[in-house]
Protein backbone atom coordinates (compact mmCIF):
# COMPACT_ATOMS: atom_id res chain seq x y z
CA UNK A 1 0.00 0.00 0.00
CA UNK A 2 1.42 3.34 -0.64
CA UNK A 3 -0.22 6.73 0.81
CA UNK A 4 0.49 10.15 -1.26
CA UNK A 5 -0.27 13.32 0.22
CA UNK A 6 -1.71 16.54 -1.53
CA UNK A 7 0.68 18.89 -2.58
CA UNK A 8 -1.53 21.68 -1.37
CA UNK A 9 -1.15 20.97 2.32
CA UNK A 10 -4.75 23.16 3.09
CA UNK A 11 -6.51 20.42 1.63
CA UNK A 12 -4.98 17.47 4.01
CA UNK A 13 -6.45 15.12 1.31
CA UNK A 14 -4.79 11.74 0.95
CA UNK A 15 -4.80 9.24 -1.81
CA UNK A 16 -4.13 5.32 -0.64
CA UNK A 17 -3.54 3.25 -3.45
CA UNK A 18 -3.43 -0.57 -3.51
CA UNK A 19 -3.59 -3.14 -5.63
CA UNK A 20 -6.41 -3.60 -6.67
CA UNK A 21 -7.95 0.05 -6.37
CA UNK A 22 -7.54 3.59 -5.12
CA UNK A 23 -9.65 5.82 -2.39
CA UNK A 24 -9.31 9.33 -1.64
CA UNK A 25 -9.95 10.39 1.70
CA UNK A 26 -10.02 13.66 3.84
CA UNK A 27 -8.34 13.68 6.76
CA UNK A 28 -11.65 14.58 8.75
CA UNK A 29 -14.02 12.61 6.45
CA UNK A 30 -14.86 8.79 5.35
CA UNK A 31 -13.54 7.97 2.09
CA UNK A 32 -15.27 10.31 -0.22
CA UNK A 33 -14.57 8.32 -3.52
CA UNK A 34 -13.57 4.99 -4.77
CA UNK A 35 -12.31 3.60 -8.27
CA UNK A 36 -10.59 0.83 -9.64
CA UNK A 37 -7.64 0.84 -11.52
CA UNK A 38 -7.40 -1.87 -14.10
CA UNK A 39 -4.14 -2.75 -15.03
CA UNK A 40 -3.47 -3.37 -18.89
CA UNK A 41 -2.15 -7.10 -18.74
CA UNK A 42 -0.17 -9.27 -21.18
CA UNK A 43 -0.22 -13.11 -20.47
CA UNK A 44 3.18 -14.87 -22.26
CA UNK A 45 2.87 -18.75 -22.90
CA UNK A 46 6.11 -20.50 -24.22
CA UNK A 47 4.99 -23.98 -23.96
CA UNK A 48 1.97 -26.18 -24.31
CA UNK A 49 1.63 -26.78 -20.72
CA UNK A 50 2.23 -25.00 -17.03
CA UNK A 51 5.34 -25.56 -15.16
CA UNK A 52 8.03 -28.17 -14.57
CA UNK A 53 7.64 -31.96 -14.31
CA UNK A 54 4.68 -34.30 -15.75
CA UNK A 55 3.39 -33.07 -19.07
CA UNK A 56 0.27 -34.53 -18.25
CA UNK A 57 0.01 -32.53 -15.30
CA UNK A 58 1.30 -29.03 -16.70
CA UNK A 59 -1.84 -29.31 -19.90
CA UNK A 60 -4.61 -29.87 -17.31
CA UNK A 61 -3.20 -26.87 -15.34
CA UNK A 62 -2.61 -24.43 -18.06
CA UNK A 63 -6.47 -25.22 -19.66
CA UNK A 64 -7.59 -24.71 -16.17
CA UNK A 65 -5.54 -21.44 -16.47
CA UNK A 66 -6.91 -20.15 -19.49
CA UNK A 67 -10.36 -21.14 -18.03
CA UNK A 68 -10.45 -18.71 -15.62
CA UNK A 69 -8.29 -16.04 -17.42
CA UNK A 70 -11.46 -14.06 -18.32
CA UNK A 71 -11.34 -13.36 -14.37
CA UNK A 72 -8.47 -11.33 -15.30
CA UNK A 73 -9.17 -7.82 -14.69
CA UNK A 74 -7.58 -5.75 -17.60
CA UNK A 75 -5.92 -9.07 -19.98
CA UNK A 76 -5.88 -8.10 -23.40
CA UNK A 77 -3.61 -10.41 -25.13
CA UNK A 78 -2.24 -13.28 -24.52
CA UNK A 79 1.36 -13.96 -26.54
CA UNK A 80 2.27 -17.29 -27.49
CA UNK A 81 6.39 -18.11 -28.22
CA UNK A 82 7.88 -21.42 -29.10
CA UNK A 83 5.89 -24.36 -28.50
CA UNK A 84 3.13 -22.51 -27.07
CA UNK A 85 1.97 -21.66 -30.63
CA UNK A 86 0.88 -25.41 -30.90
CA UNK A 87 -2.18 -24.73 -28.77
CA UNK A 88 -3.48 -22.43 -31.29
CA UNK A 89 -3.48 -25.21 -33.93
CA UNK A 90 -5.59 -27.70 -34.91
CA UNK A 91 -5.27 -30.42 -32.60
CA UNK A 92 -5.31 -28.97 -29.50
CA UNK A 93 -7.44 -29.50 -26.71
CA UNK A 94 -7.60 -26.09 -25.71
CA UNK A 95 -9.44 -24.62 -29.22
CA UNK A 96 -12.55 -24.26 -26.97
CA UNK A 97 -11.37 -21.73 -24.26
CA UNK A 98 -9.01 -20.18 -26.81
CA UNK A 99 -12.11 -19.35 -28.86
CA UNK A 100 -14.25 -18.22 -26.05
CA UNK A 101 -11.09 -15.46 -25.00
CA UNK A 102 -10.58 -14.43 -28.29
CA UNK A 103 -15.02 -13.90 -28.52
CA UNK A 104 -14.32 -11.88 -25.58
CA UNK A 105 -11.99 -9.74 -27.05
CA UNK A 106 -8.88 -10.86 -25.81
CA UNK A 107 -5.92 -10.56 -28.52
CA UNK A 108 -4.68 -14.67 -29.23
CA UNK A 109 -1.02 -13.44 -30.62
CA UNK A 110 1.36 -15.60 -32.33
CA UNK A 111 4.81 -15.52 -33.30
CA UNK A 112 5.33 -15.94 -36.16
CA UNK A 113 8.95 -17.40 -36.40
CA UNK A 114 7.34 -20.42 -33.99
CA UNK A 115 4.75 -20.91 -36.21
CA UNK A 116 6.75 -21.22 -39.74
CA UNK A 117 9.33 -23.57 -37.16
CA UNK A 118 6.69 -26.13 -36.17
CA UNK A 119 4.96 -25.70 -39.75
CA UNK A 120 1.71 -23.99 -38.06
CA UNK A 121 0.45 -21.34 -41.02
CA UNK A 122 -1.98 -23.24 -42.42
CA UNK A 123 -3.30 -25.10 -39.48
CA UNK A 124 -3.97 -22.37 -36.72
CA UNK A 125 -7.52 -22.00 -35.83
CA UNK A 126 -7.49 -19.37 -33.92
CA UNK A 127 -5.25 -16.09 -33.01
CA UNK A 128 -3.42 -14.41 -35.58
CA UNK A 129 0.18 -14.29 -36.75
CA UNK A 130 2.79 -11.66 -35.57
CA UNK A 131 6.27 -10.70 -36.08
CA UNK A 132 8.29 -9.51 -32.79
CA UNK A 133 8.09 -6.36 -33.20
CA UNK A 134 4.32 -6.46 -32.90
CA UNK A 135 4.80 -8.81 -29.65
CA UNK A 136 6.97 -6.14 -28.34
CA UNK A 137 4.87 -3.15 -28.80
CA UNK A 138 2.31 -4.87 -27.22
CA UNK A 139 4.19 -5.98 -23.88
CA UNK A 140 5.44 -2.35 -23.93
CA UNK A 141 1.72 -0.99 -24.00
CA UNK A 142 1.16 -3.42 -21.07
CA UNK A 143 1.20 -2.07 -17.52
CA UNK A 144 2.32 -6.04 -16.46
CA UNK A 145 3.53 -9.21 -17.85
CA UNK A 146 2.56 -12.39 -16.89
CA UNK A 147 5.01 -15.11 -18.53
CA UNK A 148 3.92 -19.05 -17.67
Amino acid sequence: MKVLQSADTRLSRYIVITGTGTIAANEDDDVVTCREIVMKTVVIIRQAGMGLGSDELGQKILATFLGKCSALAGLCAILFYNGGVQLLAEGSTLLPVLSALQERGIDLLACGSCVDYFNLRDHLRVGQVKGMDDLLVEMNRADKVITL
